[in-house]
């Protein structure tokens, strides 16, 4: 899985995991950067 967070100059964001009632475990694999966001990948560990 991975999660791009972009930064927002006006207004606010969404939160990513709202309404979610079950847990997962995730092994995080590394980031990386652009100039307009960063990427965050994960693994869902089974």
């Amino acid at each position: 899985m991975t999660l791009i967070v972009a930064p927002v100059v006006l207004g606010g964001g969404k939160r990513l995991f709202d309404g979610f009632t079950k847990s997962l475990e995730l092994e995080h694999l590394g980031v990386r950067q652009s100039p307009y966001a960063t990427f965050i990948d994960y693994r869902v560990k089974r």
